[in-house]
Order: structure tokens, then C-alpha cells, then sequence
């Protein structure tokens, strides 16, 4: 990005001082940094912001927040239907203010492996490791439906799947929901309850080492990719920045592209649905074609089928002529370019009136 500024009372990298009013030009670059939160590994050793805890139905009131395992399983014991569900936590106070989250997931060493696969959901409730069981999320404190199943307990938008087949260490990627989510905490959009991962229908069951695992490397591991800085900000607010944009006036953090031409729907150049006017053989024709969006200037022509006879079509969109013969509509596909060879298109119809029978004279009833 290259950006134009006055700046005054500073040094440049030598210590020399830079004149008042001096005019420099520097280029700003848009950095993805990436941010690893593990107990007692990082961002330092010093990192103790990670909690989790097991919630079992078969043990209510028992708190499992010491635990060197968790688990998640929709059968245990075997044959008894009931579920055991796995709570995770980092604090993410270390990601700076105003970054864009690009990407997360969460690393976990598997000794149980499981087809699963288990889904990942928000939690909605500020429980407290030491505390929480099955029934409660803090002391003294339900959940509104035993095992954090209420809707005021945990979100009801998958967020991500367990990937752990396989023993050893597994991958769980946050889909775009998650990533949202993880957006929403740093924001302080909403609270920041971490996770819950559950399913009361598998019962395959799932076993990987907790935040209390004695070999540090061993411990759950979240990797949060952000962008820290964008020289161009975010000019329509949808949470992506204009550099990065591909619609930058236009809200859509979707970033849906059909055509994959670099330029979003929203921005697309696009010929608008229009009913042409009818023209009249020997009357002079005038109809000037608009397009929406894009960068001006716009270059027009007929790519396929034929304009009305004598009717033509001009780069400058302005369909004129007198046509010689009526009787028929007349069918044929126009294409717009922009200024950075965007193109759209749109089939149109023009029908062709006949001239009326008293066209060179008309007379009245009067005799005259």
C-alpha cells in the first residue's frame, strides 16, 4: 500500500530529524501474524489461560475439572445412553484490539480415537473449571437443561467437527462460524465461554489428553491466524479489509465471486432487466442503455442476434435509427465493458410497429 502523509517532530531510521512539513511517501504492508495458545507453552510458558473440564452424566455432581483426560461419547457406560461431553477454554487477551481473524483450529493429542465425528459448539455460560458437573455450571448454579444441552447454555450452530480417527495429534479446523465467533470474542462482541464439544447420537468414544496432561506438548493447542493492520481500513464495514475486499463499498463478507473475476456479486457489472420502447417503421428511434456498477467508461455492442432493420447500436450505448420494416419483435444480446475489461450482458427485445394507413395523408369525415 502506498501512502502519501505529512508528518512533523520525527527522526527517520538514522536519528536524523525530518523537516517540518516534509512531504514522504512509505509503503504500509498488510501483515498475517498467527497467535498459539497452550498451557505452559504459549504465547510463553508463563500461559495459564486454558481450561476444560469433563461433564459426565453418569457422575452428575462430580466435578472432572482436574482431570488429566477428557472425554466425549454418547454411550457411557455402554448400553446406558448416557453422554459425556468435553468443555475447552483459552483467554485470548493477547490478541491485539482491531484485527481481522483469518483462520483458527485447535490441535489435540489423541490416545482414544474415534470415527465421530463429534460436532464443536459456543458456550454460553461462564463456568468455572473447578466447579462445573453435569448439573451445574458453578456452584450452586444449573444449567438450564443438565449437561449444558439448553439453548441458553451452549450455541446451537455447529462451529466445527473432531477429525481424530487416529491416535496421536489432530487438527479440529473452525469453519466459518467459528471463525466468526473467535472475531466476535475479540471484539468483545460477546463473552468469550470457549467451547463444548458433544453429540448425544455417536458412540464411538473419544479420549485426548487436557490442559492438565503432564507432558506440556501433550495439552490442547488453539492457532488463531489474524491480520494485524490494512493501510485501507474497511470502508463498508463488513469485516474485511479493502485491500483484501473484493467489493470494497459494497457490505459482503461473504465475498461471493460466481464468475471468479476477481470482483464481487455485489460489485459485479451488471445491465439492468429493461423493457425496451416499441419502435414505428419510418419514426426516428432513440433509446440510451444503462449500466449499474463497474468503472466508467463503458464500451457497448451487440454480441448476438440483430437490432430492428436501419436500428444500430453505438459504443456509447444509444440504440437510434428509423426502421423500414414493422410487423415483428426484434431479438439480440448486448454487452457492456468497463474500464478494467469487466464485462456483463443481457438479451433485450425491440418490437417493430407497422406505420398507420394514413402515414402520408389522413383525411376526415368531413370530406376535406
Amino acid at each position: 500500500i502506498i501512502a502519501d502523509t505529512q508528518i512533523n517532530d520525527v527522526e527517520d531510521l538514522a536519528g536524523n530529524p525530518i523537516a517540518v512539513d516534509t512531504d514522504v511517501t512509505f509503503t504500509m504492508t498488510d501483515q498475517l501474524a498467527t497467535l498459539v495458545f497452550q498451557q505452559g507453552v504459549a504465547p510463553s510458558v508463563a500461559y495459564s489461560g486454558a481450561r476444560d473440564s469433563v461433564l459426565a452424566a453418569d457422575q452428575p455432581d462430580t466435578n472432572r475439572g482436574q482431570d488429566s483426560v477428557l472425554l466425549v461419547d454418547g454411550d457411557d457406560p455402554p448400553g446406558t445412553g448416557l453422554d459425556k461431553a468435553t468443555l475447552m477454554y483459552w483467554d485470548l487477551a493477547q490478541i491485539p484490539d482491531g484485527v481481522l481473524v483469518q483462520s483458527a483450529s485447535f490441535d489435540v493429542k489423541v490416545s482414544n480415537p474415534s470415527q465421530g465425528p463429534y460436532s464443536i459448539y459456543q458456550m454460553k455460560r461462564d463456568w468455572h473449571e473447578t466447579e462445573v458437573t453435569w448439573n451445574n455450571f458453578a456452584s450452586g448454579m444449573p444449567w438450564a437443561t443438565p449437561g449444558a444441552l439448553g439453548l441458553d447454555d451452549r450455541g446451537a450452530i455447529v462451529l466445527g467437527n473432531s477429525d481424530a480417527s487416529t491416535v496421536g495429534t489432530r487438527t479440529f479446523v473452525l469453519n466459518a462460524a467459528g471463525v466468526a465467533l473467535i472475531q466476535s470474542w475479540i471484539d468483545s462482541v460477546v463473552p468469550n465461554y470457549g467451547f463444548i464439544i458433544a453429540d448425544t447420537q455417536i458412540n464411538d468414544g473419544l479420549d485426548f489428553w487436557s490442559s492438565n496432561a503432564l507432558l506440556p506438548a501433550d495439552r490442547p493447542r488453539l492457532t488463531i491466524a489474524y491480520r494485524e493492520f490494512s493501510g485501507q481500513g474497511d470502508s463498508d464495514g463488513d469485516g474485511i479489509y479493502d485491500d483484501s475486499d473484493n467489493c470494497p463499498l459494497e457490505a459482503n463478507s461473504d465475498q461471493l465471486d460466481n464468475d471468479a473475476d476477481g470482483i464481487g456479486n455485489l460489485c459485479d457489472l451488471l445491465v439492468p432487466a429493461t423493457t425496451l420502447p416499441a419502435a414505428k417503421v419510418a419514426k426516428q428511434y432513440s433509446y440510451t442503455l444503462t449500466a449499474l456498477r463497474g468503472q466508467p467508461p463503458y464500451t457497448w455492442a451487440v454480441t448476438n442476434g440483430s437490432l430492428p432493420s436501419a436500428l444500430t447500436l453505438d459504443s456509447n450505448g444509444v440504440i437510434s435509427g428509423r426502421a423500414t420494416t414493422g410487423g415483428y419483435t426484434a431479438t439480440f444480446t448486448v454487452q457492456v465493458m468497463d474500464s478494467t475489461s469487466d464485462t456483463a450482458t443481457r438479451v433485450m427485445n425491440i418490437k417493430v410497429k407497422n406505420r398507420s394507413s394514413c402515414y402520408n395523408y389522413c383525411h376526415t369525415s368531413s370530406g376535406l
